[in-house]
């Protein structure tokens, strides 16, 4: 590990941080393939809703978990790189990019489904916990656009 002159960021830290990305990455798969699926099969059983509803939103939160997925293992990897100290290498760099562009493209994706969602469900429920998630995600993004522009200008002018 490179620790040359700045504070190393202490063991335990960097383990239980990807031990908690490991149990995210673990909670939106199951979310991804049994959770969601599952209420919809409950939902159809019950004569609850349309067949092209929960196909097309089945779909659509299955594509927002492949986003949450990659973004979560460009997390993992961001988080190496920080722990090693090479952040504002290209590889850094590269990873930092990655991870913003997915945290922009899922915020996009939200607002799309949170619309989706009004126009087809009649229980204000599920539209604000996807828009509440969307900013949550957008919050996310802006974050990590500051972090991304910090490092870009730390790499040219260092």
């Amino acid at each position: 590990m490179n620790k040359s002159g700045a504070e190393a960021i202490p063991q335990f830290f960097y383990y239980f941080a990807r031990l908690i990305l490991i149990g995210m990455f673990i909670a939106v798969t199951v979310l991804q393939l049994f959770s969601f699926p599952g209420q919809f099969r409950f939902e159809a059983s019950n004569g609850q809703g349309s067949q092209l509803a929960r196909w097309g939103l089945t779909f659509m939160v299955g594509i927002w978990f492949l986003l949450a997925q990659v973004a979560i293992l460009a997390l993992w990897k961001v988080c190496r790189l920080i722990y090693e100290n090479s952040l504002l290498t290209s590889n850094g760099v590269k990873w930092v990019n990655i991870l913003s562009r997915i945290l922009a493209s899922s915020a996009l994706y939200g607002g799309a489904v949170t619309i989706a969602a009004a126009l087809i469900t009649d229980d204000p429920g599920p539209v604000v916990l996807v828009a509440t998630l969307t900013t949550f995600i957008f919050t996310t993004y802006i974050v990590s656009y500051f972090i991304r522009h910090q490092i870009f200008h730390q790499r040219h002018d260092g």
